[in-house]
């Protein structure tokens, strides 16, 4: 059994991962509504720190290990996703990035249905 510092510090990670997820993805993480389009967590490179950051604190966010899946994969994608991974296709974030942000696989099926990239079949 863990010890209470221990759970502490997971809470803290998750709690952390949330924020960081929420900003990654372009909201403000204390309303949940979007952040000013010349906000500094906007800009592609902090994007990619972000997602970096996200993964390092080592939560469900981080990439699956293989023969496992994401979180939300295979669920339903909601408009909203579907803007915020068209935005960062525009915004040059590899398959990984787009994946992890939103707990799907990377293969890009989504990125076909949206019109952004040609089938690989």
């Amino acid at each position: 059994m863990s010890s209470q510092s221990e759970q502490t510090e997971n809470e803290r990670r998750i709690e952390a991962t949330a924020i960081l997820r929420q900003l990654a993805m372009g909201n403000d993480p204390q309303s949940g509504g979007p952040l000013d389009p010349g906000h500094v967590a906007l800009r592609p490179a902090n994007m990619g720190a972000l997602l970096l950051a996200i993964e390092s604190l080592g939560t469900k966010t981080v990439a699956p290990k293989p023969g496992e899946h994401p979180e939300r994969s295979g669920s339903l994608w909601g408009d909203k996703e579907d803007v915020e991974l068209r935005e960062l296709f525009e915004d040059d974030a590899s398959h990984r990035e787009s994946a992890t942000l939103h707990e799907r696989t990377r293969g890009g099926s989504r990125l076909v249905h949206l019109g952004l990239i040609e089938s690989r079949r």
